[in-house]
C-alpha cells in the first residue's frame, strides 16, 4: 500500500484505482516499446499521477553528465532547469541515489542539508523531491525526478 501525507492528513492511498493506474502505465509503456520518448513521457506522467505530485521529469545520463529532457515549471524563470537540453554534472545527492540504486526522498528540499544549495535557488518553489535512478543492465540510464510544491511524507515501504 502506498500512503502519502501532506502533513495535514492522508492525501493518497494505493487502492484498486492506483492498481488501475499502474496497469495503465504498463499498457502505455508496452504500446510505446519502440518510441523511447513516449515511454519516458508515460513513465514521468504516471509517476506524477500515482504520487500526487506537481511535476515529474527524467534527466538522461550521457557519460558523466545528466541532460534535462524536459524542463519543469517549478524552476525559477530563466533557470536552465526550466528548459530541455541543460547538461550538468550530478550533485552528490543524485550520485548517492545512483550508487545505491535506490530511490532517495527529500521531504524538505529547501532546508535539507543534502541538496546542493545552488539548486535551491533554481527551484525555489520546490518543497519535496523524490529521485529514482533508472538502471538498465547495471548502468545508470537516467534519473526520474518527482516534484511537489507542498511538503509531503512518504512511508518507508514507498
Amino acid at each position: 500500500m502506498i500512503r502519502l501525507s501532506d502533513g495535514n492528513g492522508l492525501i493518497g492511498r494505493a487502492t484498486s484505482g492506483r492498481a488501475r493506474e499502474l496497469a495503465e502505465a504498463a499498457r502505455l509503456i508496452s504500446a510505446s516499446e519502440h518510441d523511447l520518448e513516449a515511454v519516458l513521457d508515460a513513465l514521468a506522467e504516471q509517476a506524477r499521477r500515482l504520487l500526487g505530485a506537481d511535476d515529474a521529469a527524467i534527466h538522461l545520463a550521457d557519460g558523466d553528465e545528466l541532460v534535462v529532457r524536459r524542463g519543469t515549471d517549478l524552476a525559477s524563470p530563466g533557470s536552465p532547469f526550466a528548459v530541455a537540453g541543460l547538461r550538468y554534472r550530478p550533485t552528490p545527492l543524485i550520485d548517492r541515489a545512483a550508487e545505491q540504486r535506490r530511490p532517495l526522498f527529500v521531504p524538505d528540499f529547501q532546508h535539507d542539508p543534502r541538496p546542493d544549495p545552488r539548486y535551491r535557488e533554481e527551484v525555489a518553489g520546490l518543497a519535496s523531491l523524490l529521485l529514482v535512478p533508472l538502471v538498465a543492465a547495471g548502468d545508470l540510464g537516467g534519473v526520474l525526478f518527482v516534484f511537489w510544491r507542498r511538503p509531503v511524507a512518504l512511508a518507508d515501504e514507498e
